[in-house]
């Protein structure tokens, strides 16, 4: 993660997410899966960042280490 808050996060990517498409984002074994949409993609030399907005809300476990 590049950047991560209680409502979106961005993130490197080598897959093939556009606009709108549902992912699925995993901390670890202990803090389980949350259900995250593209709400933007942006591309530069090569590379692509990845914005994601969590669907079930705000949620913690990502800004706790």
């Amino acid at each position: 993660m590049e950047f991560c808050g209680t409502e979106h996060a961005i993130f490197r990517s080598g897959l093939p997410l556009e606009y709108n498409d549902d992912v699925r984002l995993a901390a670890n074994a202990i803090a389980g899966q949350l259900n995250a949409r593209v709400v933007a993609v942006q591309y530069h030399e090569g590379l692509k960042a990845v914005a994601v907005r969590f669907q079930s809300g705000p949620c913690h476990w990502v800004t706790t280490t």
